[in-house]
């Protein structure tokens, strides 16, 4: 073995089995800093994925030509990450009133532009919704299927617009809808079977809504 060999095993040897004094003195990889550095960096993450704008604006650009070319499944993701930014929306609203002077200023509201966008939206999503649940069944043939949709809508700007309806003094909580003026809304309500088509039989649907959270429901009846 040459004398460099015989002095690398040495040291190798003097680094292994070193005694504790000098294991303590040598200089170790600061454990603690990587594990805060690490801690912090979780904690960065979640505030990020809690607190962080929902990206609505590319959804608002969506047309009905657009949105009737997706999946049904990706339709639902937009709608919920739609209801997820609106419920953060209200829960700012609700902090910045309760810590200012409570004024008009900290109200949210949206342009026209924003609000028809968002109502097409919804109506596609209701459109989607409704169909998807077109299923042959036997009681099809005779009184009807039951089918439900169920929504929030971030205000109700955009409530109303997306139903067609004036904004009224007094509340109200169901309304009766003519499906012809339903369908006005969201187009066709049908859905292709081996031997036919299932369609809405209902003469008109009914708009249930809770004035305080802009959630709605409208129930009815498919068959053929």
């Amino acid at each position: 073995m040459s004398k460099r060999s015989s002095a690398l095993a040495a040291l190798d040897d003097d680094e292994a089995y070193a005694p504790e004094s000098v294991a303590r003195s040598a200089p170790r990889p600061a454990k603690a800093p990587r594990k805060s550095a690490v801690k912090a960096s979780t904690s960065t993450s979640k505030t990020t994925t809690t607190f962080a704008p929902s990206p609505v604006s590319p959804l608002l650009a969506y047309t009905p030509e657009d949105l009737a070319d997706l999946p049904f499944y990706e339709v639902i993701e937009h709608f919920i990450e739609l209801q997820s930014a609106y419920r953060r929306l209200e829960s700012e609203k609700t902090s910045a009133t309760a810590s200012g002077s409570g004024s008009g200023a900290t109200r949210s509201s949206m342009d026209e532009k924003e609000v028809e966008a968002m109502a097409k939206v919804f109506a596609k999503v209701m459109q989607s919704g409704i169909t998807s649940q077109m299923k042959w069944q036997p009681s099809c043939r005779h009184k009807g299927k039951r089918f439900t949709c169920n929504g929030v809508v971030p205000n109700a700007q955009v409530f109303y617009k997306l139903f067609n309806l004036q904004e009224e003094k007094k509340v109200w909580k169901q309304k009766k809808i003519p499906l012809a003026d339903f369908e006005k809304i969201t187009g066709g309500l049908w859905a292709s079977i081996r031997h036919g088509s299932l369609s809405v039989t209902s003469p008109e649907v009914t708009l249930k809504r809770d004035p305080e959270t802009n959630g709605f429901t409208v129930p009815g009846l498919y068959g053929l």
